[in-house]
């Protein structure tokens, strides 16, 4: 768990009264600073509403200095014009603006991302390449075909078994797959439509498709 650092403005912010995590004061462009990469703004809507620049130019002082940052907005006002231009600066300055309906939900937001502690890619390493150093497709490959409708755990154990990956799978084309057993013209229709159809139709043959049918409803007429 990392110390939270508080900028020397926010000495008087009353939401500090709640705080249950060990903080210390310094002369700092973020309100807050979390962990190493990741900081926060803070402002309330009423605030917000009377300095229109005041978040914008606190955003562009902290520039790029931080990979991860928020903003924690408490909604001591409403307004939802100005929620969205606030979002909209956010977005523009690649912060997360996240709102806050009372004092206490912004002390939690504070004490989580203090708390947060993200995995190293180690877990990766060891969860899903073997022995050989060859990354194992089978879990993620499973559960993607299992997310078929008419494909049970029992198929895609089959298919992950046959095609040791969804490239191979797709390799495969509906002459494989319906080899396997267990996998009929039904699930093979189901496989194909999910990896080989295209995502989206056609757009200039539907239209054309239209065309000649409209033309030949004149020609009848």
């Amino acid at each position: 768990m990392s110390e939270l650092v508080l900028s020397e403005r926010q000495k008087k912010n009353p939401v500090l009264r709640f705080l249950k995590v060990a903080y210390t004061f310094s002369h700092i462009s973020p309100d807050f600073i979390f962990q190493n990469d990741s900081c926060g703004l803070f402002i309330s809507l009423r605030y917000a509403r009377l300095h229109t620049n005041y978040l914008e130019s606190r955003m562009e002082e902290i520039g790029s200095e931080f990979r991860h940052k928020v903003v924690l907005c408490f909604l001591d006002d409403v307004g939802e014009d100005l929620l969205i231009e606030l979002n909209y600066q956010c977005c523009f300055h690649n912060f997360a603006l996240i709102l806050c309906f009372s004092q206490e939900e912004v002390v939690k937001y504070i004490e989580g991302f203090v708390n947060f502690n993200p995995r190293t890619d180690s877990w990766l390493i060891e969860e899903k390449i073997g022995g050989s150093g060859e990354l194992n497709m089978n879990m993620s490959s499973e559960s993607i075909l299992s997310s078929l409708p008419s494909i049970t755990k029992t198929n895609s154990w089959t298919l992950s078994q046959e095609f040791k990956s969804l490239h191979g799978l797709v390799e495969g084309g509906l002459g494989g797959w319906l080899s396997c057993e267990g996998i009929g013209e039904r699930k093979g229709s189901e496989l194909k439509r999910a990896f080989l159809d295209p995502l989206m139709e056609d757009t200039n043959q539907n239209q054309d498709q239209n065309q000649e049918e409209e033309e030949e409803e004149n020609i009848d007429k």
